[in-house]
Parts: C-alpha cells; sequence; structure tokens
C-alpha cells in the first residue's frame, strides 16, 4: 500500500483488535512511517447494553486500546452514540467519564439513527414524521422520542467536543497551560448549560424498551 499510493495518513475503524498489544504492534509496523499520522476510531455506545445490543468492548477494555495506540504513535478517535431508548443519566455521565479518563485525540458524537430493516425502526417507526433522514452527520436530530430532545445533545455535542479539543492542546508541546485556563471558563459555561437542559429537555413519554420474558 504504501508503495503504490504512498499514503501520508491512514484511518481505520476497529473494534477488540486495538486491545491487543501484539497485534497494535504488527499494525504499527505495518504503517510505517506513517503510523504517527495513523487514525484508529473506536465506536463507544452509551446505553447499548440497555438497548439490547452487543458490546463488544467494556471500559476498562476501551482505555486499555486507547493506551495500546498511543504507546504506537497512533491517534484515536471515539465515536459515542447517545440517545438510545432506554438511555439513562448516568449512562451519559458514565460516557463522559470514559472519555475523560482515556482522553482521545478526537470525538465524534451522535444520537441513535433508526435504520429501516432493523428492530429498532420497527419499535419507533410509527413515531417518525416527514423527516425520516439527515441532510448530513451534523443534524445530531433525534427521530424518535428519546429520552431528550435535541437542544440537550446539541449541548452535549458542544460540552464535550470543546472540553477534548482544549485537553488535546493543553496536552501538546507547544501549548502554554494559561491558554487552556483562559478557555476553562467558556467550557464551564457549556457543561452548566448540559445540566441544566438534562432537567428542562426530558420527555413526558420517552420510547421505553419491550421487556424480555422468560418462558418458565
Amino acid at each position: 500500500m504504501e508503495a503504490a499510493r504512498n499514503p501520508t495518513s491512514n484511518t481505520s475503524a476497529t473494534d477488540l483488535f486495538l486491545s491487543e498489544k501484539g497485534w497494535l504492534r504488527a499494525l504499527a509496523f505495518l504503517l510505517h512511517p506513517v503510523a504517527g499520522n495513523a487514525d484508529a476510531a473506536k465506536d463507544t455506545e452509551a446505553g447499548l447494553e440497555e438497548a439490547g445490543g452487543v458490546l463488544v468492548m467494556h471500559v476498562e477494555q476501551i482505555i486499555e486500546a486507547r493506551r495500546n495506540l498511543k504507546e504506537h504513535d497512533i491517534r484515536a478517535c471515539f465515536f459515542l452514540q447517545f440517545g438510545y431508548a432506554g438511555e439513562t443519566w448516568l449512562d451519559i455521565q458514565e460516557t463522559i467519564d470514559l472519555v475523560r479518563q482515556a482522553r482521545p485525540d478526537d470525538i465524534g458524537v451522535s444520537v441513535s439513527y433508526p435504520l429501516p430493516g432493523t428492530k429498532f425502526y420497527s419499535m419507533v417507526s410509527d413515531q417518525l414524521e416527514e423527516k425520516r433522514n439527515w441532510e448530513d452527520s451534523e443534524d445530531l436530530a433525534m427521530m424518535f422520542k428519546g429520552v431528550y430532545t435535541n437542544e440537550f445533545y446539541h449541548a452535549l455535542h458542544d460540552a464535550l467536543h470543546r472540553e477534548v479539543d482544549l485537553v488535546q492542546a493543553a496536552m501538546r508541546a507547544d501549548q502554554e497551560k494559561d491558554a487552556f485556563l483562559k478557555d476553562w471558563p467558556e467550557l464551564a459555561d457549556l457543561w452548566l448549560r448540559v445540566g441544566q437542559l438534562e432537567t428542562q429537555c426530558r420527555n413526558v413519554s420517552p420510547t421505553r424498551l419491550a421487556q424480555a420474558t422468560c418462558a418458565t
């Protein structure tokens, strides 16, 4: 690949692969000399277990994967998906804590999107109105009755992105700590807004998960 295309960067999205140091060493070797610019995207989705999905990585594994990537000078981007049916404020707080512990180089933030043909789509299809698709990834629009309304998720998106950007800037060798402290009041205001909207933007009748029944 290097000889044929002469790449300057590489972006990959994987799951458990990133938690194995041996595989990471092999990846770093294969990507050399562009490993320092490689991006690894991780899917870390709030409330996934409660939504009936399969959580392929636990918090400890995600943090270990991030550590392994950093050791090999591979950048890590976490993709965070909120807005699942059954999501709780605690789920969201734990996801925020994960980002703070792992300190990814970048993040993507989205909300749960009902795809046609899935059980989730069938569960919420009667709630879908004229808007059944996003126009672009920045829509961040809840298309069904989640626990919170759009305004809350937009505020959460802004606060999380700003915090990751400021932390990464402060960690760079050429960045003075004073610059981070200068922008701290702005970040505090963003999180204050999230806290306010958490109570103001709750849906009165959010979509509930169907309760599983056990045969006796």
